[in-house]
């Protein structure tokens, strides 16, 4: 009898610790899982409570910064740019190079394959771009994942468009395009794209109010003109009006440009990178105005030295009487000019950047 309760006694405590050697062993399981899936999220940019808070104050920036005035108040305007072009938030979080559209599909914040993005210097398109709009004080966070699953956290803020400005305070002539025009003043909201810390892009919404107070303007087929007063237009597009006026690298700036302008005529650059795009590159680098060129400057200095520009092309009008001319300037002492004035450009704009305490990408 004796030896029978030892043997139960010896059995309940063995099954007991059986128990709790397999408790602390899923727990063990349960807390590596968490681990991995924590540590793999925080690598894929998952949903984090940090980029929330970021989207937050991000969307709190532009709010504070240009709040809704007249649409025809160009000095409300110029304090909006002001304030977005010189906030210390904004310069850190947004990436070097930033893309900028109209949303095409509802629920797709995606900016790397939507095919209507250009790109831009953070700090252009702050203070030129983003300065036309106002915001009315709410904004909303959503986080959803993108074609290659990687989470977004979209700021959704809603906005007011400057619509009665002079037509030489607007980047280019939205209107050349009436889809265009129209996105940029019945757009709900503009939607600022964060990934992993960093601002990627951002989207005028499809979402559409066609309530809004509308001005009908006319292209008349100009991207740059000439003023009553003999000033060049659109006047914001001069480095004079993205640089501060103490910075001393404005008119060596503007000069480095004209000269790569002029001597890059013969190749054609400007045909395919203006706004309307015949070549439907996406995302489209502007180069026909000096400031939205500076996104630019890397990159033509990197197809010259590479001699892959002006693309390859074939003349002649039957098969049989056609000539292939292949990529680059067959000239090689020009190349190495233009090539030069690129470097000339390319190292002036990163001076001045640099004097406005921008990140030099």
């Amino acid at each position: 009898m004796a030896i029978n309760n030892v043997v139960s006694v010896q059995r309940n405590f063995l099954t007991r610790n059986r128990k709790i050697a397999w408790t602390i062993l899923l727990a063990i399981i349960s807390f590596a899982l968490f681990l991995g899936v924590f540590f793999a999220g925080i690598k894929a940019g998952l949903p984090l409570e940090s980029e929330r808070k970021l989207a937050s104050k991000v969307a709190k920036e532009f709010i504070a910064s240009c709040p809704v005035t007249d649409p025809g108040d160009e000095s409300a305007r110029n304090a909006c740019g002001e304030k977005l072009g010189q906030s210390k938030l904004l310069t850190k979080v947004m990436a070097p190079t930033f893309v900028w559209g109209r949303q095409v599909n509802v629920n797709d914040y995606d900016v790397v394959k939507n095919r209507t993005m250009t790109k831009f210097n953070p700090f252009v398109w702050r203070k030129l771009y983003a300065s036309t709009f106002m915001f009315t004080g709410t904004f909303t966070v959503e986080q959803v994942h993108d074609w290659q699953g990687r989470l977004l956290t979209v700021a959704h803020i809603p906005y007011k468009f400057r619509n009665k400005m002079d037509i030489g305070s607007y980047p280019y002539p939205f209107w050349h395009s009436k889809i265009k025009w129209d996105t940029y003043q019945q757009s709900k909201e503009l939607l600022v794209v964060i990934n992993e810390g960093k601002i990627y892009g951002a989207l005028r919404s499809l979402e559409q109010d066609l309530n809004r107070d509308y001005v009908s303007r006319e292209w008349d087929g100009r991207w740059h003109w000439i003023n009553k007063e003999g000033k060049a237009e659109p006047h914001v597009t001069l480095y004079s009006a993205l640089f501060s006026k103490n910075n001393p690298y404005v008119e060596q700036l503007d000069t480095a440009f004209r000269e790569l302008e002029v001597n890059s005529r013969e190749y054609n650059c400007a045909t395919c990178h203006h706004p309307s795009n015949p070549a439907k590159i996406s995302p489209l680098g502007f180069m026909i105005y000096p400031n939205q060129t500076l996104t630019m400057r890397h990159k033509i200095v990197s197809v010259i030295r590479s001699d892959r520009m002006p693309p390859a092309a074939t003349i002649g009008d039957a098969p049989h009487n056609t000539q292939y001319i292949p990529p680059g300037i067959a000239d090689e002492t020009k190349r190495l000019h233009l090539l030069k004035l690129a470097e000339t450009f390319e190292q002036t704009a990163d001076k001045a950047l640099a004097f406005e305490g921008q990140s030099i990408d």
